[in-house]
């Protein structure tokens, strides 16, 4: 069977992926696709970002399509000008109502408040229906559900078909997949090349000055308690004031083995029930350390993003170190 990129791709050249009469906005340029990015502030999915390099602007798929990229390929007399990037900062920015997460991106429109948008934090990128005129326990409050798993499975289903629009099913209590079955809080894997020794990284972990200002601590965050213990056993707390509450994350140390490992419990009541577990392993390179970050026991769109954000802090606090 062709990949969905390769079956997208000849649709397009056939012209397949429209009704008659619609036009086939020409793909984006590399360069249009770098400033998309560079304005969300995260890659796009692979398979959406060839979408739209390789097969067109947008214009087509579920819903009323995908929305365009760029304005750049889009016709004057096309009715929808909203963008990928417009459409996600309008979300993020909408100021009465609480924020939109990060990574959370609207594709396509349904008609009246109802859209599409993929969890970017994630690998398989899994789609959720969502209804801003609804009630519910979603992003904005708002009635939400899991379309599918991946993002190139619901292309896939489009493709041969099916008529996503009969399953949106957003009504009910909302469950992500994560929270449906104990199986699917799988544990989450992240990796990272960073350009100081070993020593110097574990110590980033572990070293209260250096680790209230990027562990735990979200852009706006303010640090209003820190202890750290640092020896198997000990307990740990970070208290933070996120401009609307106080929240406490803490644990105990299950491993402390400079430079090379660091393992601890968490608990954030405020965000999730369970207690999760962090291991930390860090590898020596050439020039540097790769860090192997692993945590079990929480649903995976409550951490990876976050986390995600936090490594990259480090980062730029390590770069402005050395």
């Amino acid at each position: 069977m062709p990949t969905v990129l390769d079956e997208l791709l000849g649709r397009a050249q056939s012209g397949r992926l429209f009704s008659p009469g619609e036009p086939l906005m020409p793909p984006v340029t590399e360069r249009q696709a770098a400033e998309a990015e560079a304005r969300l502030g995260f890659p796009l999915p692979t398979l959406l970002r060839n979408i739209y390099l390789h097969v067109a602007n947008g214009g087509f798929g579920p819903a009323y399509g995908l929305f365009p990229l760029s304005t750049d390929t889009v016709p004057p007399d096309v009715l929808q000008q909203w963008t990928l990037v417009e459409t996600y900062t309008s979300f993020r920015h909408t100021s009465e109502r609480t924020r939109w997460d990060e990574k959370l991106l609207p594709v396509c429109t349904w008609g009246c408040s109802y859209f599409s948008f993929l969890d970017c934090a994630l690998a398989r990128s899994p789609v959720f229906a969502f209804d801003e005129g609804s009630h519910g326990h979603g992003p904005w409050d708002c009635a939400f559900s899991l379309h599918d798993k991946s993002f190139e499975q619901w292309m896939r289903r489009w493709l041969d078909g099916e008529d996503l629009g009969k399953s949106l099913e957003l009504y009910g209590e909302p469950k992500t997949f994560f929270e449906e079955k104990a199986a699917d809080k799988a544990p989450v894997h992240l990796s990272r090349n960073y350009n100081v020794a070993p020593d110097t990284l574990f110590d980033a972990w572990l070293t209260p000055g250096v680790a209230q200002q990027w562990l735990f601590k979200g852009p706006d965050f303010v640090v209003v308690g820190l202890e750290m213990d640092a020896r198997v056993d000990g307990r740990y707390s970070i208290r933070m004031n996120t401009g609307r509450n106080v929240v406490e994350y803490s644990g105990v140390y299950e491993a402390v083995e400079r430079p090379h490992r660091l393992a601890f419990s968490l608990q954030v009541p405020a965000l999730f029930k369970e207690t999760s577990h962090v291991s930390i392993e860090i590898v020596p390179m050439a020039g540097g350390s790769r860090l192997d970050f692993t945590q079990t026991g929480s649903p995976g769109r409550t951490v990876v993003g976050a986390w995600n954000d936090m490594l990259d802090a480090l980062e730029r606090l390590l770069a402005l170190k050395s």
